[in-house]
């Protein structure tokens, strides 16, 4: 029998939460991953059928990071223009 979906995400997920939480911080990190991951596991073959299954999710985790922190910018922005002095916390 071959590697399952839940043992292929048991033995990554530690990396993957380090890497979201260095792109986009301990607030987002596990919701990226878990988007990620509901996403993969969603297409035909889930996490089994990658090659390399942690490099396509940790590719898949930046392109979710850096959505996210464009969205936050541009909330930030409507939020506190350019050339106002805001507090952002």
């Amino acid at each position: 029998m071959g590697v399952t979906d839940r043992e292929i995400y048991a033995e990554i997920a530690p990396d993957l939460i380090r890497y979201a939480n260095a792109l986009i911080g301990p607030d987002q990190a596990p919701d990226v991953v878990s988007t990620v991951v509901t996403r993969a596991l969603g297409r035909g073959g889930g996490l089994v059928g990658p090659e390399s299954p942690k490099s396509y999710l940790m590719k898949a985790v930046l392109n979710e990071a850096t959505g996210v922190n464009a969205l936050m910018e541009r909330d930030t922005r409507r939020i506190c223009p350019p050339r106002r002095s805001c507090l952002v916390m």
